[in-house]
């Protein structure tokens, strides 16, 4: 949380093991795409980071349940994100998104969605 971090490593050491990511107030610009490798992550936190996009393989992160990308800058979200389907709670106030794609329809269980700006 506010450690000044630009990038998250490529390869995490206990990816079997990682619960919760809280990457809040950084400068991370991209996110690596071993990021889902982490099979048990259930909550990520990248609030207020520079994110103009996330990678296509960001769909396999499939017990996610809550999802923080508020103050970012991401202008689209790939369509796999339809693919979370454990997804509960997405925030994505204040980027620079125009649309969201259809398949966020497919997450059934999606209780909170911030689209504030």
């Amino acid at each position: 949380w506010n450690c000044g971090l630009l990038q998250l490593p490529e390869r995490t050491s206990a990816p079997n093991r990682v619960q919760f990511l809280d990457c809040r107030y950084n400068r991370i610009s991209q996110l690596p795409e071993d990021l889902t490798l982490l099979h048990l992550l259930e909550h990520l936190d990248l609030t207020s980071n520079l994110l103009c996009s996330l990678p296509t393989s960001f769909g396999a992160l499939s017990v996610l349940r809550s999802l923080y990308l508020a103050k970012n800058q991401l202008e689209k979200l790939p369509d796999t994100i339809g693919n979370i389907t454990a997804l509960e709670v997405i925030r994505l106030d204040y980027n620079a998104l125009v649309e969201v794609p259809y398949q966020i329809g497919n997450l059934v269980n999606l209780s909170m969605v911030g689209l504030a700006h």
